[in-house]
């Protein structure tokens, strides 16, 4: 499993979207989600079953209930089977 760094990083909510891009080396069960620095989840982005190979999740930096997230840094995390990864970004103001 490999975790790319997220692009554009940083990023400005409600302009475009961010992507995360992954690469399984097996089939399995993935989910991918955003944490803010206290380590609460702010979004997940992902929940399911996936095939191997790579593939590619949009992030419009908006939270669980669909407000865009405070600028700051956050952490992501992969988990897919027993292996996990982890990468930080950066939200920009969204000025709104």
């Amino acid at each position: 499993m490999r975790l790319e760094q997220n692009f554009p990083n940083p990023f400005t909510p409600g302009v475009s979207p961010t992507i995360f891009t992954y690469h399984l080396d097996e089939p399995g069960r993935v989910t991918l989600s955003v944490y803010n620095l206290i380590g609460q989840e702010v979004a997940r982005l992902l929940d399911r079953e996936d095939e191997k190979g790579t593939h590619r999740v949009a992030w419009d930096g908006t939270d669980a209930h669909g407000n865009f997230v405070p600028a700051g840094f956050y952490f992501y995390k992969l988990d897919a089977g027993e292996q996990e990864a982890l990468g930080r970004l950066r939200v920009l103001s969204t000025n709104q």
